[in-house]
């Protein structure tokens, strides 16, 4: 084994599959429009983007989840209305876990979904480019288009985002930003407390809203479930990445006709080459 090749996205578009975020984005809108509608409610972007879309990955860090808790305040209970049952301190963070659902496993449905749904152009082959078959391919793709148009053995193949052909593991698909940097200290009962009287603790504590921050608690599980942990992949794959010592070369150069720029084997630079170059660290 003497040759590595890196695949992105750009080998994918390069051979005519419409794999990109806007891609997405118009799936998405076709079959799930009240996620889209969400998405595009509720998570910012710079402006220098034009869109949500040009940078979905990194953008998903930018939930304004304090946005939809405050949107969703109305179902918050009122004990001093003469309406007031027990039950209605779920009701709010019943709501927020839906929210939850829909912007995690939701979300992650609907993109293997889209995957799945990508058709290969009639004249792919015609975009066939040279690739030694005896090689290793690191990919960041959840295609199989290395095995389809290459014939390459899957098990020459590390998907080190998962695939959705391959293994029972939910595809990898989320932002960079350490979920700490959301979590928020709440006030916790003391150790002489019983955990059977813990909501009645709550409710008794002047600093503590027991359905507004359950209901919070659980939405802002959503950092933490999207969250792409790129050092723990490494470690779970570090058979592969040892490996590479035996590596002599990197890469191939492919001319990305999308983007008229030189790529490796379709990696488009920015946050997908620096990903690129974090899990390649352990080959130096």
């Amino acid at each position: 084994m003497s040759k590595l090749y890196v695949i992105g996205n750009g080998f994918d578009l390069h051979h005519g599959l419409k794999t990109s975020y806007k891609d997405f984005s118009e799936y998405l809108d076709n079959t799930n429009s009240e996620l889209f509608d969400t998405l595009e409610k509720y998570i910012s972007y710079p402006v220098t983007d034009s869109s949500l879309w040009a940078r979905f990955e990194e953008n998903l860090a930018n939930l304004n989840a304090e946005e939809i808790l405050s949107e969703n305040s109305d179902y918050l209970p009122n004990i001093a209305s003469e309406n007031f049952e027990t039950r209605d301190f779920h009701v709010f963070p019943d709501i927020m876990h839906e929210q939850f659902l829909q912007l995690t496993s939701g979300l992650l449905s609907e993109f293997r979904n889209f995957i799945i749904s990508v058709d290969y152009p009639e004249n792919v082959h015609s975009h066939r480019v040279i690739l030694d078959p005896t090689s290793m391919f690191l990919n960041f793709n959840y295609t199989n288009t290395l095995e389809r148009i290459y014939n390459i053995d899957c098990r020459q193949i590390k998907y080190i985002h998962n695939s959705v052909y391959y293994g029972l593991d939910e595809i990898i698909l989320g932002h960079g930003i350490d979920p700490k940097n959301f979590e928020k200290e709440t006030p916790t009962p003391p150790d002489s407390v019983d955990v059977e009287d813990y909501e009645e603790w709550f409710r008794q504590n002047d600093d503590y809203d027991y359905s507004y921050n359950t209901g919070r608690e659980s939405l802002y599980e959503y950092f933490k479930v999207m969250h792409k942990p790129t050092q723990k992949i490494i470690e779970s794959n570090s058979d592969f990445f040892y490996r590479l010592s035996e590596i002599d070369e990197i890469g191939l150069k492919l001319k990305d006709i999308m983007h008229d720029n030189i790529v490796k084997v379709g990696i488009q630079g920015g946050d997908e080459d620096n990903e690129v170059r974090n899990y390649l660290t352990i080959v130096k």
